[in-house]
Parts: C-alpha cells; structure tokens; sequence
C-alpha cells in the first residue's frame, strides 16, 4: 500500500507545485501562499487530529521516542522546505524546482544516520541515490 500512497503524493504534489506556479505569476508571494496553504490545512486537519488524540500522542511521543527539540525541528523544517520549494518554483518554474528538490532522499541518508543511527541503504539506493546526484549536475548545467 506503500506503493499507491507515494505515487499519490507524487501527483498531488504536482498539481500543488503547478498551481502554485501559476499563483506566484500572478504576484502572490510564496509567504503569501504558504499561509493560505497552513491556514486550510490547519482548519481541515486540526479539528480531525484532536478528535483522534493529537496532544496524548504528542505526549507519548516526546516520553518515549523523541528529545523535546524534535517536534519544533519537525515543525520549522516542513515549514522552511515548503518556503523554499516555493522560492525555487517562483524563481525558475515548477518542473526545474521539483526536478532539483527531489533529492531530497540525500539528506534523508545522512540525517537518518546521524540522528537515528539508522540507514536503509541498499545496493539499489545506492545507485538510484547516484542517478539523483547526476541528474542534478545535469539539470543545472544545462538549464
């Protein structure tokens, strides 16, 4: 199900960096933007988490498996990707931004290795990881 999950996310994402395209030349800044976006979300989602037990699992979070700073660096990082992925597409265009922005798994491997302690690397990773970097090179020089 994984599977299904993350290809959706892939189109939802870019219809969302599309749209948002077409908002920035329109002169709606990405600040501008990225509040209309949390406020709709935080209107949708919030009442739906707090039925279901948001503050008990933050809770729960922090006692068992989180050091306090983590939840706000969660917060501020989805915050500041999300500003920056929005500078990017209002900068160039969405098809360069998200092409660039989806190497994003590279950090993935170091911050998993040094807050966690944890890599999910295989040789396949490996490969595709190399593939991501090059395609990056490639992108950037010749556009």
């Amino acid at each position: 199900m994984w599977i299904i999950y993350a290809l959706s996310a892939s189109v939802v994402w870019g219809l969302d960096y599309v749209l948002a395209e077409r908002f920035f030349k329109a002169r709606v800044s990405p600040l501008s933007f990225l509040a209309l976006q949390s406020l709709t979300a935080t209107l949708i989602l919030f009442p739906l988490a707090m039925r279901r037990g948001l503050l008990g699992e933050l809770r729960n979070a922090v006692n068992v498996q989180m050091g306090w700073w983590q939840i706000p660096a969660a917060l501020i990082g989805f915050t500041a990707g999300n500003y920056l992925v929005a500078c990017a597409i209002q900068a160039k265009n969405a098809t360069l931004a998200s092409l660039i922005e989806i190497s994003y798994p590279l950090p993935i491997v170091l911050f998993s290795l040094v807050l966690l302690g944890t890599t999910h690397l295989s040789m396949g990773a490996l490969v595709g990881g190399s593939l991501i970097v090059i395609g990056v090179v490639v992108i950037y020089l010749f556009n």
